[in-house]
């Protein structure tokens, strides 16, 4: 390890919503026309730009008396080299704290957050006055920290793309998405509107969303409301979850394999049959994508490597929402592991590290007698007698895990 001197330290920013207007429109007084004539307060926008301006001057301060640092946009960090010895601060919102990591490999990440009293800040346990003291303990390796799982999307061609939150596949616009699905052993063709791989962190997200609206359809279809005390799963949980988005069957199309689990070693794979218009995206990142048309392969496993984030020293369990972590976290020093693997397994590459397909876990709403009491039986359809198949492996804490139980209350 470099001497701490010698660390080179990373300021991650972004643009604030009043530089982007003046990108736009080129000066402040035809900016504050645009935002005023449509109703707006172009007053909070000057706010929030010089909470943000003065955030970075403390921190950048700090980072002078250090000596070696680099300031970067965040447009940049798709083609940035970060360096394994770096030290990471990202100032800004969750998502500049998500989207930063997904482009490291195990470099500790500082989330900073700015502005508290308009930012929640779940990624951002720090304040820019906290840097000064926090600095010299993650410079000598001397610091809290914990493990995120995050997802890997690896195309035949060797592209590959990461996620901390979650993976989109399926269409750019609003039209439906023509796919081959295969999972373990079931193998289909689909039609929906894509689908969605979430990551633990990212399980209090989009995923949380899709289950919300499925519970609300669901709940209409049988005439009762369903509803659930919903919990994140663990930003280290081992597996990804994955749901399709609006399936349509037909003819030339099912829809049995439509949510589960994606377990180390057995990868979701999916081939587009889409003539244009497919994409891959993560983290809401649509500019950032890989497309995803006709005879395109793309496997979706666990990645090998993890994120690491820099929590408070007396950081409690329950820190960002997400329950209790199960005992896999805790606060680290140097000569300690804070989950039960290493952080940062070491550079990927797209070919070496690809997965044959193996037996996955998952449920599908197939009810008929051929899908059997196994990992085939899945969610009854509206009208249908009787509960979920208890053989059917959903694990405790996941996400349909919740409808498994509100289901099962529903229909006894």
């Amino acid at each position: 390890m470099l001497p701490a001197r010698d660390r080179k330290v990373v300021l991650v920013t972004r643009r604030t919503r009043l530089e982007d207007l003046l990108a736009r429109h080129h000066t402040r007084e035809q900016a504050r026309f645009y935002v005023e004539h449509l109703g707006a307060d172009f007053e909070d926008y000057e706010r929030e730009h010089e909470t943000y301006l003065a955030a970075s001057r403390v921190v950048v301060e700090v980072l002078r008396a250090h000596g070696r640092y680099q300031v970067l946009d965040r447009r940049f960090t798709p083609n940035f080299l970060f360096g394994p010895e770096d030290i990471v601060i990202a100032l800004g919102q969750d998502g500049l704290v998500a989207n930063t990591m997904k482009y490291l490999d195990g470099q500790p990440l500082v989330g900073v957050n700015p502005d508290p009293a308009r930012w929640d800040g779940v990624l951002l346990p720090f304040a820019p006055r906290d840097v000064a003291a926090l600095l010299p303990g993650v410079l000598t390796d001397g610091y809290a920290w914990r493990a995120v799982t995050m997802a890997r999307a690896s195309l035949t061609n060797g592209q590959s793309l990461h996620a901390v939150n979650d993976l989109f596949v399926g269409p750019r616009s609003h039209t439906s998405a023509r796919y081959e699905i295969v999972l373990g052993e079931r193998r289909e063709v689909q039609s929906s509107s894509g689908l969605i791989v979430s990551t633990g962190l990212g399980s209090t997200g989009w995923m949380r969303s899709v289950v919300t609206g499925a519970l609300a359809v669901a709940g209409f279809a049988v005439g009762k409301r369903l509803t659930a005390a919903f919990q994140g799963r663990p930003w280290e949980d081992e597996a990804l979850e994955f749901a399709v988005r609006e399936p349509f069957p037909s003819r030339s199309s099912q829809a049995t394999v439509l949510c589960g689990r994606i377990e180390p070693g057995a990868p979701l794979v999916l081939t587009s049959l889409m003539a244009e218009g497919g994409v891959i995206f993560s983290d809401g990142i649509e500019a950032d994508y890989l497309e995803f048309n006709a005879g395109t392969r793309v496997e979706i496993a666990v990645a090998a490597r993890r994120g690491r984030v820099v929590i408070p020293a007396a950081d409690g369990r329950r820190r960002a929402g997400v329950g209790d972590a199960s005992g896999d976290r805790r606060a680290v020093g140097p000569a300690t592991e804070s989950v039960r693997r290493p952080v940062g397994a070491g550079p990927q590459s797209p070919r070496r590290d690809r997965i044959g397909p193996k037996a996955g876990r998952f449920m599908s709403t197939r009810t008929d007698a051929a899908a059997g009491p196994g990992p085939g039986a899945g969610l009854p359809l509206p009208g249908d007698a009787g509960r979920l198949p208890s053989t059917a492996p959903v694990p405790r804490g996941s996400v349909f895990g919740h409808i498994r139980h509100i289901w099962d209350a529903t229909v006894a």
